[in-house]
């Protein structure tokens, strides 16, 4: 990272499951999560789940995801849990593209 700064990584969970990946991240944003750097949702290999119902989010320059009282307050679920993660995001793959397109938020996941 430029200047030295390490990016931060942090694990969100209680995802739905059978939610897909844009429409996650579209809630994320309407519950007030900036775009991160970093964005890894590891996948399940079974047709009846898309996701593992947690996710990894990467900020390199001192930004955090919103504290829980601050999700349920912009209308987020109660069980959505962040917490810092010492994952390494050396072997995760990066999708933080997927949080500059796509359509407009949906009510919930």
């Amino acid at each position: 990272m430029s200047g030295g700064m390490q990016m931060q990584i942090w694990l969100v969970r209680g995802l739905s499951v059978t939610s897909e990946e844009e429409k996650i991240v579209r809630s994320l944003q309407q519950w007030g999560f900036e775009a991160p750097d970093l964005w890894y949702v590891p996948r399940v290999r079974k047709a009846c789940l898309k996701n593992r119902g947690y996710a990894f989010l990467g900020y390199a320059d001192g930004r955090k995801p919103p504290e829980a009282w601050e999700i349920v307050e912009a209308g987020g679920p109660g069980e959505l849990e962040v917490v810092q993660s010492f994952m390494s995001p050396d072997h995760m793959v990066n999708n933080s593209r997927i949080w500059y397109s796509g359509p407009e938020p949906p009510a919930a996941i």
